[in-house]
Formats: structure tokens, sequence, C-alpha cells
């Protein structure tokens, strides 16, 4: 695998000796006796794990209860996004512990990836892939409310935003369906990345993945906001809360893939602390974020939230 010539670490000096004298892929490569900086990371990132769960699930249970009465088109929008934002945080909360108290095998005494470090590798890449995916619908919801106001009802239908939430669901289990089979039969090899404590697959699989997956959904959401954008400040349309709130949802869910496309795909050069900050732990800050905004933007959530409490 190719080596990375990533600085040195100036918070903590490597606990074993470098192999073939190279310059060192990672400060923490000891396993058994984890680094302070690792130590905090996997807390940090176990605690929003577990914060984007408990939030994640409150909105999705105060949606599917009715507690929180929505418009249905609104409701299913959110509910996806919701739904995938539960999912990844339990896989932040299971890096952030695999990180803080190696309790996940990265690799074995021949430096191969074990069959958990394999497992989590092909389950992460369903929800983390889908981190873009599931902003399409809210997208092409506002554009067609914004940009085709007297269609709306017409095209957005039970059925159109049914269809928009469950083809990229579908393509994507599909997708990993076929990771599974593949991986399972030999096809696709795994590889254990010790700069980023993860397996990864084959380095062209590795690049085509991110920008087709990642990028595209990406540069659609960014073309159909501009083309928004571009009737609200012509006609002067006033902005729903609703199309705040999306708007935010969106920004937020794009800002948190960017950093780990250009640090993990492009593999732009940065020392380990600034790869495991952004790269890894501002990706899962995403499933905190969108509940926050939920809650901040939505009246309805509000007393919900309150009327539990009390």
């Amino acid at each position: 695998m190719k080596n990375f010539s990533f600085p040195r670490s100036t918070l903590e000096p490597c606990l074993e000796p470098c192999c073939n004298s190279s310059p060192c892929l990672d400060p923490c490569l000891n396993l058994t006796s984890p680094c302070p900086f690792r130590i905090i990371n996997g807390a940090c990132l176990a605690t929003i794990g577990v914060l984007g769960v408990v939030l994640s699930l409150s909105v999705v249970g105060m949606l599917a209860s009715r507690l929180v009465k929505l418009p249905e088109r609104k409701s299913l929008f959110i509910l996806n996004v919701a739904t995938n934002d539960v999912f990844l945080s339990i896989l932040g909360i299971l890096r952030g512990v695999g990180l803080a108290k190696n309790l996940v095998s990265y690799k074995d005494h021949h430096g191969e990836p074990t069959l958990t470090c394999q497992i989590y590798a092909v389950v992460s890449s369903l929800f983390k892939n889908n981190l873009s995916w599931v902003l399409i619908p809210l997208t092409v919801d506002r554009f067609v409310a914004v940009v085709f106001p007297t269609r709306y009802t017409a095209w957005m239908t039970r059925r159109a935003c049914i269809l928009l939430i469950a083809t990229p669901w579908t393509l994507l289990i599909l997708l990993n369906i076929y990771d599974i089979i593949t991986v399972m039969t030999g096809y696709i090899k795994l590889e254990y990345n010790p700069y980023q404590h993860k397996c990864m697959y084959n380095e062209q699989r590795k690049r085509i993945e991110p920008l087709v997956l990642l990028l595209v959904p990406m540069v659609a959401i960014c073309f159909l906001y501009l083309a928004m954008f571009t009737v609200i400040l012509r006609h002067k349309i006033k902005s729903s809360r609703f199309f705040i709130s999306t708007s935010a949802i969106i920004l937020t869910g794009l800002l948190s893939t960017v950093p780990e496309i250009l640090i993990s795909t492009f593999e732009v050069k940065t020392s380990y602390e600034v790869f495991m900050i952004f790269g890894v732990t501002f990706f899962y800050i995403n499933g905190v974020c969108n509940p926050l905004i939920y809650l901040g933007s939505h009246q309805k959530f509000q007393r919900q939230m309150l009327t539990s409490q009390l």
C-alpha cells in the first residue's frame, strides 16, 4: 500500500519505531497503548455519536408517532435525513470507542485487516455515501416549490416523494450487497490504512466511489440551489421557514462531507490531528447539527420537547 508522507505529530511522539525508517504514518500505531490525543478524540467522537443518536431518534419518534404534525411531504423528507443520521451516529460511537478503548481490532499480527474492520468498512460505506443522497429529495422539493410553484402539488405527490427517497436507498443497498459478495469472494481486497485507522478499498475504488457517490449529488444540489436563489432574487420571493431550515440542513451536510473528500480522496497533506478532527469527527457531527436545526426552526418540535421534559 502506498505510504503517506504526512508530517510527524507535534502533540505526541510515535509509540513504536516506524517501519523501514520511513516517516511515521500515524503517531498512535501502538494500538495496545493509545496516545492521549487518540483517547480524547475517540471519547469526543463517541460522545458526539451518542448525542446524535438521542437527538435523531427523538426527531424520528416525534414524527413517526405524529406527536409533531407536519405536512406529509415535509415529514417524509425529515424522517429520511433523521433515519440516516441515527445509523451514522451509531457508526460514530463505534469508531470513537474503537479509537479510545481499542475495542475494535483493525489488523491482525500480519498487518491484514480483521473481519471486524472489514464488516465496519462495508456497512459504514452505505450510510456515509447516503449522507449526500438523502439531501437530494429535500433539495428537489424546495426547487419545485420555488421554481415551479403552480405545479408543486401536481408534481410532488406522495408517490413522487417516496420514489425520491427510496431510489437512492435501493441503489446504495444493492451496491452494498455487491461489496459484501465481492469482499467475501476475494474479488475486491480491503486494505488496512494505519493513518486513517480503518479498512479501505483498493486505490482505484477509493478514488472513484467518493467522487461518484458524494461529489455528484453535491454538485447537483449546488446547481439546483443556484437556480433557486436566482429565481428568489429576481422575483423577490420571501423565503419560508422550511426553506431556511432545509437550506441549513443541506449546508451542514455539504460542509461536513467536503473535508473528508479532500483529505481521503485527493490525499491533501495534513497532520494526523487535523485529519482526525476535520476528516472524521467533523463528518460525524452532522448527526447532531440536523436535529438542532429542526428544534431551532420549528416551533412544533420545540413545544413537544418542552412538553416531554415537563
